[in-house]
């Protein structure tokens, strides 16, 4: 950490989110990343073309886990009003409830490494999840990526907007109302079904 360092041997100390600051960066200025950015060639685990990836529930060491993990109920209501889908589940915690499913593959005993998952990601038509790691895994493959937002969701995927500044495949789906997944995930199924 910054407390170990001779801060007297460097001209400049720069926190990294501050770089768009130095940089003068604006929505006219930024700069779009080509994907895919990550590539992966080894296979853990087929699974059928027309799956969804889905990931609902962050690591919860994280500050604001509790307000942007959907708990398992909603979920669980989710899965079973697609069972049309075919979903893939990405979580390596919080699955209780998903074995009751048919429509559902617990992927957990095959993503022993990054690289598996994005293995797996890399077969999916989408990948549907809260915002974490995988959503940037999953946009950072190319992949269609369907963010789901909380209302107080970290300023890197803007305010308002539907797509996002730094991936171009992604799409949000916003909460109106802090806590309010039924409505986020009502969304994600009409435009399932379309």
């Amino acid at each position: 950490g910054v407390d170990n360092v001779n801060l007297q041997q460097y001209d400049a100390i720069i926190p990294l989110m501050s770089l768009p600051y130095i940089f003068k960066t604006d929505l006219t200025n930024i700069p779009t990343i080509k994907t895919p950015y990550i590539t992966t060639t080894k296979k853990t685990l087929e699974i059928p073309k027309g799956t969804i990836g889905l990931f609902w529930y962050g690591s919860s060491h994280f500050q604001n886990d509790v307000n942007r993990s959907i708990p398992n109920e909603y979920i669980n209501d989710f899965i079973g009003n697609n069972l049309n889908k075919q979903f893939v589940s990405l979580q390596l915690e919080g699955l209780d409830g998903i074995d009751e499913f048919t429509n559902i593959i617990n992927a957990k005993l095959h993503m022993k490494s990054i690289g598996d998952t994005i293995n797996i990601i890399n077969q999916c038509d989408i990948v549907i999840t809260v915002d974490s790691m995988m959503a940037h895994l999953s946009a950072g493959v190319g992949k269609p990526t369907w963010v789901l937002q909380s209302k107080s969701c970290d300023w890197r995927w803007g305010k308002d907007a539907k797509t996002s500044m730094w991936y171009p495949t992604v799409t949000n789906f916003r909460q109106s109302t802090l806590g309010d997944w039924v409505s986020v995930l009502d969304s994600v199924t009409k435009e399932l079904q379309k």
